[in-house]
C-alpha cells in the first residue's frame, strides 16, 4: 500500500530497461490506490509525474498527456491507457463545462504545477503551448505569483528564458532586470548557474565592465565555486592585469579551493601570469582541483 515503495519498484525495473514492466506497476498502483487507507494516498501525484515523465522519455507525449489528464480529472489510470489522443468524448465534456481543449490543457498544468512547481518538464510544456496559441495567456502570471512566493532559481531562470524567446528582440533592459531581481533574492543570490547566466549575457552584449562587476558579486555570494573564480581566467581575461588574476588565486588559496601544484608552479607552468591575458593561452581545469 505505500506507493512510494510502488514508486520505487517501477523505476528500478525502468532502468533495467523492463519498460513495460514499469509500466504496468505504475498503471497497477494507480488502479487501485483509492481503495488504500488515507494515509497511503499522499504519494500518488509523486506516481502520476514519475509515469508520465517516464513517457515523454520514452518520445510517447499522447501518453504522457492522458496520464497528465487523469490526473487534472482525478481519475484512477488504467491498463488501457495508450498512444492516443485524450478521447473527444473528455474534450466534449470539457466544452459543455466551458472549457475548450487549450483550456483543459492549461488546468491540467496549472494542477501539475501546483504539486511540482519546479518541474522544468511542466513549465516548458506551458510556455511552449502558450507561445504558439494553443493555450490561454497565463504563464507570466504564473511566473509572477510563484516567485512571490517561493521563488528557486528554477523558476528565475524560466522567467528570464521567457523574456528572451517570448519576442524578438527581446528587451535587454526588461531580461537585466529580472536578473536583477534573482541575485538580489535571499534564496537564490548564491545561485552559481544564475551568475554565470547574468556574467555570460553581459558578455555576449559587449557589457564587459558589467560583467567584471558582476564576477566580484559574484564570487562574494558565492566564495565556494571554482567554476565562477575561473571565469576571470577565461570568458573575462581580458578584463584583469596580471595582479588581480594573482589576487584572485591568493583568495581561491583562502578559501581553501585547492590548487594542484604551488601558486610558483602555477605561475611558472604559463611562463608568468601575464601570459594569461593572451587570447591564445587557455587555464586548463587539471591545474586546479575539483571544488
Amino acid at each position: 500500500m505505500n506507493l512510494a515503495l510502488w514508486n520505487g519498484y517501477a523505476q528500478i525495473e525502468r532502468s533495467s530497461n523492463r519498460i513495460s514492466e514499469a509500466r504496468k506497476v505504475y498503471a497497477g498502483a494507480l488502479g487501485r490506490y483509492r481503495s488504500f487507507p488515507e494515509q497511503f494516498r499522499s504519494n500518488a501525484p509523486l506516481l502520476y509525474h514519475s509515469y508520465a515523465k517516464m513517457e515523454i522519455e520514452e518520445g510517447r507525449h499522447k501518453t504522457a498527456m492522458n496520464i497528465l489528464v487523469n490526473l487534472a480529472e482525478e481519475q484512477r489510470i488504467t491498463d488501457s491507457i495508450s498512444e492516443i489522443d485524450v478521447p473527444v468524448t473528455r474534450l466534449l465534456r470539457a466544452r459543455k463545462s466551458g472549457e475548450d481543449p487549450g483550456e483543459l490543457l492549461q488546468k491540467t498544468l496549472n494542477r501539475a504545477l501546483k504539486l511540482f512547481p519546479n518541474n522544468t518538464m511542466f513549465l516548458s510544456l506551458y510556455f511552449h503551448e502558450e507561445v504558439r496559441g494553443r493555450i490561454p495567456l497565463g504563464f507570466q502570471a504564473y511566473l509572477k505569483e510563484s516567485l512571490h512566493k517561493n521563488p528557486s532559481y528554477i523558476l528565475w531562470t524560466v522567467a528570464i528564458y521567457d523574456e528572451l524567446h517570448r519576442q524578438q528582440p527581446y528587451n535587454i533592459d526588461r531580461v537585466r532586470s529580472l536578473f536583477d531581481k534573482a541575485s538580489a533574492c535571499p534564496s537564490t543570490k548564491n545561485s552559481i548557474s544564475l551568475w554565470a547566466l547574468y556574467i555570460n549575457f553581459e558578455i555576449k552584449h559587449d557589457e564587459l565592465r558589467r560583467a567584471k562587476t558582476l564576477y566580484y558579486r559574484a564570487i562574494r555570494e558565492c566564495p565556494w565555486s571554482k567554476d565562477l573564480y575561473l571565469m576571470a581566467f577565461r570568458e573575462l581575461k581580458s578584463q584583469f592585469n596580471a595582479e588581480e588574476l594573482d589576487e584572485i588565486m591568493n583568495v581561491m588559496i583562502e578559501k581553501e579551493i585547492r590548487l594542484r601544484i604551488s601558486i610558483e608552479k602555477f605561475a611558472d607552468n604559463i611562463t608568468s601570469v601575464k601570459e594569461l591575458l593572451d587570447p591564445d593561452t587557455e587555464v586548463n581545469d587539471s591545474m586546479l582541483v575539483d571544488q
